[in-house]
Order: C-alpha cells, then structure tokens, then sequence
C-alpha cells in the first residue's frame, strides 16, 4: 500500500534520547503521548492534515473535528496498525514446528481425486498484536497570520511499570509523529495547554531574602503533598545556601512549575515544583529559554548545565555557579 507523502518526519526506529531525558524527569508516573507545532496554513491548505479533520473552510478560518480522531488506515503504517493490528515475526525467539497442508491431485492427475497432503518445518514463533484505537485529540492554542499554533493529545495514558511499556511507548510515538509531524511526553496529571503557556510566562523578580519572593513559593508548594513540600523545602533551602541576589516565579499562580534562584544577570538555577529529577543552570538570555520545553532545551546543549538528582548532586550544582560566576576553583 502507497501512503501518502508528508512533508515532515513519519517515524522512529527507537525511542528518541530527548524523549528519553524527557522520561527520566517524568520518573515512573503515568504519561501520555502529545505533540505541539506552529503548522503553517499552506500545509493544511494542500490536505496534510485532512485524514486528521483538520481543513480550512472557504473563508480561510480553521475548522478542527468535534472529538478525538484514530486516524484512518490509509494514513500510513501505523495508524494502519493501529487500527488493525499486525503481526510479529519473533526472530529472537526459538524456532518451533508447524504442520502445513496442501491439497494435491491424486498421482498427479486432478481427474482422478485429490487428497490432502501434511507436511512439517521449523518457522519462527509469531506474536499478534490486536490492534490499540488510540485517538488524537486536537486543540487550537493560538492562530498567527501565516500559521496555527495546534496542540494533540493521544487519548491513552501509558503506565512505566506497563510489560510492554517501551512498545507501547513507541508505538505511540510514532502514530503521532506519523500523524502530526511531531512528538513528546508529559506527565499524565500536566496539561499540555498549560505548558505551551509556559512558554509565554511573564517572570517576577524579587530580592533575595524578600517577603515577596517567600510567600511565591509558598504559594506554590501548598498544594503538593506532605512527603514532596518537604523534599521541595530542601532544595530551596540548599540553593538559599548558595547566595542568590533574586528569585524568579511566573506571574500568575499555576503559570510555570518552575522557580528560579538568579546568581548573576546571565546565570540562573531553575527547579520543577511538581516533578523534576533534574535541575537546570541555565545560562545566557535565561528568560527566552527558560520558555523552551525540556526537550526543546536539551537540543541546544551549550547553553546550559542539566544536574542530575542523584548522589553528590549539590556538590555538583555549586561547582556550577561557581565556575559560571568566574570563582571556579
């Protein structure tokens, strides 16, 4: 079968290493597979987006489907397999035996009967998968005069502890990069409309040692649980120790998860309030990239410090902004 041609990416031969970073932030809670991307209007204009219900009407305006959407077969391979399933040649597994049987003439001649003829060989074991149903559901975060900002949101919520999570996890993956052009994770409780946000967030920036800025994070750690206010507490205290001039937090309430601790005009230490097995040193133009999605900052790699929480992280951490600070040893 001919699929149709897509001027974008259709799939990965495995996970991506950013998706991969992505997961290791996320840790082991559930997540689901979304993608964002500012599509430009001539791409829906030549029917890219039409399997997906996505078209312009005769005025220009966007016109998005009302629910969620398993894109059709014709799609391309996986959203065949998606809806239809496959099979799986286990070449990694030992071989079994399997009867075939044929019906043949009798001594050659048809006109003299047929009988079934049984016969046996080796063949690699085959696994089926049944097929998922995933679907995409489909928003519209902002319009531009030459393209829309769309966000999609595959309705399937993957577990890590899942036996076949890495499979499911590419699968999914790949139906939305198939279907979308782009691909990326978040936690399952994160709304992706909320993230995109993000990436408009105003900063408010307030003294070290401000009222202000104690009663900001405040604010945003009341919500967490016990166990997690208190893990949260200790990095804040730690980058306290470290001697930052400002604290940085989104306007709004909610805005951002992040809170930063700013050591000098260019260098500032950014921690995750809901989640975060790593901390960020980010340095240069901070507020630009601090709108970036993690796996959006992981592409440009120079340009800032990721650390870890694992054992020693703090040491790390100060030698850090140390050496960003000029006072290295």
């Amino acid at each position: 079968m001919r699929y149709p041609k897509r001027p974008w990416k259709k799939s990965f031969r495995r996970v991506p290493s950013a998706i991969r970073c992505k997961l290791e932030e996320i840790g082991g809670s559930p997540l689901k597979v979304v993608g964002e991307r500012k599509v430009p209007k001539d791409e829906i204009a030549r029917g890219h987006f039409e399997s997906l219900g996505i078209s312009l009407n005769s005025d220009g305006a966007l016109v998005l489907p009302q629910g969620p959407v398993i894109p059709p077969s014709e799609n391309g391979t996986w959203a065949r397999r998606n809806r239809e399933g496959w099979t799986i040649v286990r070449t990694d597994l030992p071989k079994v035996w399997r009867s075939f049987s044929h019906e043949v003439p009798n001594f050659g001649d048809y006109s003299r009967g047929t009988h079934d003829y049984t016969y046996e060989r080796e063949c690699y074991q085959r696994e089926v998968v049944p097929p998922l149903g995933a679907a995409v559901r489909i928003a519209l975060h902002e319009e531009r005069e030459d393209y829309f900002h769309l966000l999609f949101e595959l309705d399937q919520v993957l577990l890590a502890d899942e036996k076949m999570f890495d499979r499911l996890l590419l699968f999914c993956l790949n139906l939305m990069q198939e279907s979308t052009g782009c691909s990326d994770v978040i936690a399952a409780h994160e709304s992706l409309a909320e993230i995109a946000a993000q990436r408009h967030i105003d900063w408010e920036i307030f003294p070290a040692g401000s009222r202000e800025a104690r009663d900001r994070f405040v604010e945003r750690v009341e919500r967490l649980s016990h166990e997690r206010q208190g893990e949260v507490k200790e990095r804040y205290q730690f980058l306290r120790s470290l001697g930052p001039v400002n604290w940085v937090f989104g306007s709004n309430l909610g805005s951002s998860a992040y809170f930063g601790a700013q050591f000098a005009d260019d260098v500032v230490v950014f921690e995750n309030i809901n989640f975060g097995n790593a901390v960020y040193v980010l340095y240069g133009d901070w507020e630009e990239m601090s709108k970036l999605s993690r796996t959006e900052l992981l592409r440009d790699w120079d340009s800032y410090d990721r650390i870890v929480h694992s054992e020693g992280w703090e040491r790390r951490l100060r030698f850090a902004v140390r050496r960003a600070l000029g006072d290295a040893c």
